[in-house]
C-alpha cells in the first residue's frame, strides 16, 4: 500500500522553546526549516540550516550551558555567507553531551533552540540515509530494488518516490511502512523508460530523526513499445496518401532513436518500410489508392502492436454543422462545435484537425480526438500570429469515418495584408471606368480581410473609394486626363501596403 501526500507539518519541542519544521513536498529538495541543527556522520560537528534570505547575513550565537565557576561561560560567533543559509560548526567548537543555547540573529530579529550535542539528542536531527544505486528486476513489471545501511536499533526509514514524466501530479508517493525492509525497499509496479526520484529520510516512533535525502534520480529500463499509436492521414491530396502519427514517449531520451514500421497493401501487394522519429509529427508519403496502412513503433527490445488509419472518409461534402474558434483567456485557441449530428454509432467520436495554409499547400500541424459530451478542445502549443489556419471537423464511429463535416479558417492573431489586390482597368466611356481585382493570396492575406480602397490620383482631384466587394465602377471622370489608381486591402488590424501604381488615361469627348 501507498499513500499519496501533498504538505507535512512537524513540530519537535526543545527545552523551553518550540522548533518548527516545514517539510515542502514541491518535488526535489524543498524541505526546509525554520531553525535546525543536523548531526553529521563521523562526529563531523553541525550544520544549522534555517528558512531566509539567501542575500541577507545571518549570525549564529551559540552558548555553552555547562557551569563551571572558574571558566564563564563563552559566545561563539559564526556569520553565514551570502547566499548560503547555512552554517557548519566545527567539531572543536562543541563538547560531547553538552547542553547548548543556539541563537540565529539578522537585525531585530531573533530565534533560538535548546540542545545536547549527542546524536540521541531528540532536538538535533541526524543524516538522512545514503541511497545506493537503484537496480532492476522483473521481466514483464518493472520494480526498482534501492537500499540503505542498516541503521541503529531505535531508528527505522521512511520512503517517498515520484514520477517525474508524470506531468499531470507532481505528488509524492509514500511507501507502506510495513513494506519497507530494515535496510532496503522494493518499488514495484513502475511505468517502463520513466525518471523516477526517490528519497528516504530516518523516523524514530513517529518522531522525525532526519530530513528527506538528496534525490536519487533513475530511468526505468527500457521496453518494446506497447499501446496504440495515433494515427490519422490527409484527405485533400489525389496524387499520394501522407500518413501521419504522434510519436510514443517523445519527451524520453532516446525515444529519437526509434524507428517506425509501416505497412500497407497497394497494386495488390504487401509494403513495408522503416521510418525515423520525427517530431512534434512523424509522416510518411505513401502511393494513391493504398489501403490496410499501418503503423508500428520498434526498439532495441522489440516492435509494438500496429496501429491502422482510416482508408477513406466518406460523405465529404460540408454538413451544417457549427463551429466556433477563439482565443481563450490563456492565449490558447479554442475550438467548440455543435452537437447535433444524430450519428447512430454507440462509439462515436470526434476528431479535430488544424492545418496551416501555405503557398505550397495545407501544412497537417496537429489533430485531436474527442468523445460525445466533449463538444471542445484547446490546441496544443502556441500558433504563430498573422497565420492562416484551417480547422476541419470529423467523425469516426469504430473504422468509418466521415468528414470533413465542417470546416473553418481561423487566425490566432491578425496582421495587415503583406502583399495589394493585382487589379485591372477596363474603361467604359470617357467618364466612366470599371476596376477587378483578384483575391489576395490566403497566406499574404494575414487576417480576414473586411474591406478594400481604390485611389485615384489626377493632377485636378484625388478620390477613395471604400467597397466591400472586389470591383468598383466610377463615373464622373474628367475627359482627356491622366490618373494613377492602386488599390489596398485591410483586415480588423488595419490598412495592408499599397502595391502596383497604375496610370491611364481617359478618352477624349469627339
Amino acid at each position: 500500500m501507498t499513500w499519496i501526500g501533498m504538505t507535512h507539518w512537524c513540530w519537535l519541542r526543545a527545552v523551553g522553546v518550540f522548533l518548527l519544521l516545514f517539510v515542502g513536498d514541491l518535488g526535489g529538495n524543498s524541505e526546509v526549516c525554520s531553525l535546525c541543527c543536523i548531526f553529521l556522520r563521523e562526529d563531523r560537528g553541525l550544520n544549522c540550516t534555517w528558512a531566509g534570505n539567501a542575500n541577507t547575513q545571518y549570525t549564529l550565537h551559540l552558548q555553552s550551558l555547562k557551569f563551571n565557576i572558574n571558566k564563564p561561560s563563552t559566545v561563539l560567533n559564526f556569520t553565514s555567507l551570502l547566499g548560503r543559509t547555512s552554517i557548519l560548526i566545527p567539531r572543536k567548537s562543541l563538547t560531547k553531551n553538552d547542553n547548548y543555547l543556539l541563537k540565529l540573529k539578522h537585525g531585530a530579529e531573533e530565534e533560538s533552540y535548546y540542545f545536547t550535542y549527542d546524536d540521541a539528542d531528540k532536538n538535533l536531527l541526524i543524516e538522512p540515509p545514503l541511497l545506493s544505486d537503484v537496480m532492476f528486476s522483473g521481466e514483464s513489471d518493472v520494480s526498482a530494488h534501492i537500499s540503505w545501511p542498516i541503521p541503529s536499533d531505535n531508528l527505522h526509514v521512511a520512503i517517498r518516490y515520484q514520477n517525474l514524466a508524470d506531468t499531470n501530479s507532481k505528488e509524492w508517493i509514500y511507501a507502506d511502512p510495513s513494506d519497507i525492509q530494515h535496510d532496503n525497499y522494493e518499488i514495484s509496479d513502475l511505468e517502463p523508460f520513466s525518471q523516477y526520484d526517490v528519497q528516504a529520510r530516518y523516523e524514530s516512533n513517529n518522531t522525525l530523526r532526519s530530513l528527506w535525502s538528496e534525490s536519487r534520480t533513475f530511468w526505468t529500463p527500457e521496453q518494446a513499445p506497447v499501446g496504440p499509436l495515433d494515427v490519422w492521414r490527409n484527405f485533400d491530396m489525389k496524387q499520394f496518401v501522407i500518413l501521419y502519427w504522434k510519436p510514443q514517449h517523445c519527451q524520453y531520451p532516446g525515444s529519437d532513436k526509434w524507428n517506425y514500421i509501416v505497412t500497407y497493401i497497394h497494386g495488390g501487394g504487401s509494403n513495408a518500410l522503416k521510418t525515423p522519429y520525427r517530431e512534434p509529427l512523424c509522416e510518411v508519403k505513401l502511393p494513391a489508392n493504398s489501403t490496410h496502412m499501418c503503423v508500428s513503433a520498434q526498439n532495441n527490445n522489440g516492435t509494438g502492436p500496429p496501429t491502422c488509419a482510416t482508408t477513406v472518409c466518406l460523405d465529404t461534402k460540408p454538413l451544417d454543422v457549427e463551429i466556433r474558434v477563439w482565443l481563450n483567456v490563456t492565449q490558447g485557441v479554442t475550438v467548440w462545435w455543435d452537437e447535433s449530428l444524430n450519428e447512430r454509432c454507440e462509439d462515436l467520436t470526434y476528431l479535430v484537425e488544424w492545418t496551416q495554409l501555405t503557398e505550397g499547400g495545407s501544412k497537417m500541424k496537429n489533430w485531436a480526438r474527442r468523445q460525445v459530451g466533449k463538444q471542445n478542445v484547446t490546441l496544443p502549443g502556441k500558433l504563430d500570429p498573422q497565420v492562416p489556419y484551417q480547422v476541419s471537423l470529423f467523425t469516426l464511429c469504430q473504422s468509418d469515418c466521415k468528414g470533413p463535416v465542417s470546416t473553418i479558417m481561423f487566425y490566432s492573431q491578425e496582421g495587415v495584408p503583406s502583399s495589394a489586390p493585382n487589379f485591372s482597368v477596363l474603361p467604359l466611356s470617357s467618364t466612366d471606368i470599371f476596376i477587378s481585382w483578384n483575391e489576395i493570396p490566403v497566406w499574404k492575406q494575414k487576417g480576414f480581410i473586411t474591406s478594400y480602397t481604390v485611389y485615384l490620383n489626377s493632377t485636378v482631384d484625388s478620390q477613395r473609394h471604400p467597397v466591400s466587394a472586389r470591383n468598383l465602377s466610377i463615373s464622373g471622370l474628367l475627359p482627356s486626363t491622366v490618373y494613377e489608381i492602386w488599390v489596398t486591402a485591410s483586415t480588423a488590424a488595419g490598412e495592408g501596403t499599397r502595391g502596383e501604381v497604375k496610370v491611364f488615361h481617359t478618352k477624349g469627348i469627339y
